[in-house]
């Protein structure tokens, strides 16, 4: 899905809805340790770990309750060549997972709950495959 799917179905997946919050009361800190302890025996999406942390965390940040957003970027001197792009999360502006390099340029930040907001023009079709 991650490879081959759209951006906006993926993340329409990885998003719970507002009454679903099977761990409420977990510390984040249980959460994104859990997370990057899962990240490192991946198997799957090796080189795309910063989306695999970023889409994992978001989810149980969400299903624990906290307003978790999560934003895509893309490392613009890598334009013209393989673009790569970079995620990362955060909780009331703060990020907690995955913090981006200060060259990263913000396409767009996804809440959960509103249409994404691109930073820059923005495809909401656009696959991962593309990024």
């Amino acid at each position: 899905m991650a490879k081959r799917g759209s951006l906006s179905a993926l993340l329409a997946i990885m998003t719970p809805g507002q009454n679903r919050q099977p761990y409420l009361g977990f510390p984040t800190s249980v959460i994104l340790d859990t997370v990057a302890a899962d990240s490192n025996r991946a198997w799957r999406m090796r080189g795309r770990r910063c989306l695999r942390e970023g889409l994992l965390a978001f989810l149980f940040l969400r299903l624990a309750g906290y307003a978790a957003v999560i934003h895509f970027g893309i490392e613009p001197s890598s334009l013209g060549k393989r673009p790569r792009g970079h995620c990362w999360v955060t909780l009331s502006g703060a990020c907690v997972l995955n913090s981006p390099s200060p060259t990263i340029l913000p396409l767009f930040s996804w809440d959960g709950q509103t249409t994404p907001e691109p930073v820059h023009d923005y495809d909401p079709e656009l696959s991962l495959a593309d990024l």
